[in-house]
């Protein structure tokens, strides 16, 4: 499955909501820093107003050991949504590590709004859901892989949270 067929069907796994799914434009911060949206957003709004969106961006993987074979991976992100105006802008500049940049079209980035997709607040950490995974084929061990990465991935999470099982 071609990765850009795959992210309308890995949407409608991530939430109920009508999918609102689109661009929103890049425009980095100077001071902010990257793989930090939830702060970003957030000193965005102490100078400037507005408010924070939260959702999804998306990335694309090949499986090492089976090059043709590839997954998405949705990102919990944040965006800022300025007081005059509708547009989102992603505010957090990109990791300098190509394989950590979310999927985009002529500079701007792809998002998934998701209301419900609320940073995990604890006693103390802020911060994102876990990562979600997407097998792009139905090979056995392409989502065997895919499962992997997803158990890893909460058991990480709940790990850093804090947080039982």
């Amino acid at each position: 499955m071609d990765p850009h067929d795959g992210i309308k069907a890995f949407a409608r796994t991530i939430t109920a909501e009508p999918l609102l799914l689109g661009l929103v434009f890049h425009r980095p911060e100077p001071w902010a820093v990257s793989m930090r949206c939830f702060e970003n957003v957030r000193e965005k709004i102490r100078r400037d107003g507005g408010l924070a969106r939260h959702g999804w961006t998306f990335l694309y993987r090949l499986v090492a050991a089976m090059p043709e074979a590839g997954y998405l991976l949705a990102v919990h992100h944040a965006v800022w949504h300025p007081p005059s105006s509708e547009q989102l802008i992603d505010v957090t500049p990109f990791h300098d590590d190509p394989k950590h940049q979310p999927i985009t079209e002529k500079g701007s980035v792809l998002f998934l709004f998701d209301e419900a997709a609320l940073p995990v607040i604890t006693k103390t950490h802020f911060g994102p859901q876990p990562t979600r995974f997407f097998p792009l084929g139905s090979d056995e061990r392409l989502v065997k892989h895919v499962e992997e990465l997803r158990k890893n991935e909460e058991e990480a999470c709940r790990a850093v949270y804090g947080l039982r099982a």
